[in-house]
């Protein structure tokens, strides 16, 4: 074997037992997972897990990360890339209660919350990101100000914080009631952000 299909090979098995780790955290929970299954579910010796990630917490915690960024991605990349401000936030919160929070996904973004508050290296990794989702959208706000496309009385750093805020908070009744339909929220942001999107 050559040194760039072993490479493949070992980049293959690690993503298998992040994958496995991302669908044991969904499956049991965070507490309740163990080396001996995630191996199982990548279909390799447990010792194969000890030989690419740390410890097991490492393991599961770069999971978890994965699983956040590509639950996330989609509502984060329309709302810092489609054109119009308001247009953007009503398709995030739209693609945002799209989401199946009741299935794996769902399951997991609960338990990293939860974890959140019991293991700093799980809090600092949200920090992290959520920081970095900030700056992102705060530059967004920003430059739509300076290019007139929101009022130039909007605080790019407030008008960030209630966007961030209303998603998450989406997202936490989601959790609570997966039924709750949230049209209503959806048209009533849009008016009072920016007007009708057909303007």
């Amino acid at each position: 074997m050559t040194r760039t299909d072993d490479q493949g090979v070992q980049a293959s098995t690690r993503d298998r037992l992040l994958a496995a780790a991302a669908e044991e955290i969904a499956q049991v929970g965070w507490d309740a997972a163990r080396t001996r299954s995630v191996a199982a579910r990548a279909g390799v010796n447990p010792g194969v897990v000890h030989y690419h990630f740390e410890s097991m917490e490492a393991l599961l915690l770069e999971a978890a990360s994965r699983a956040m960024m590509a639950a996330v991605e989609g509502p984060a990349a329309v709302l810092l890339d489609e054109p119009r401000f308001v247009t953007a936030v009503a398709e995030s919160l739209r693609l945002l209660t799209e989401m199946d929070m009741t299935g794996p996904q769902g399951r997991i973004l609960f338990e990293i919350m939860v974890q959140s508050q019991r293991r700093p290296d799980v809090e600092r990794m949200i920090s992290q990101v959520l920081a970095g989702y900030r700056e992102a959208l705060v530059d967004r706000v920003r430059r739509d100000v300076d290019a007139g496309e929101l009022p130039a009385a909007v605080d790019p750093v407030g008008m960030a914080q209630l966007v961030a805020a209303l998603l998450d908070g989406v997202a936490l009744h989601r959790y609570v009631d997966p039924d709750v339909d949230f049209t209503p929220l959806v048209g009533e942001i849009v008016r009072l952000i920016g007007g009708p999107e057909d303007e």
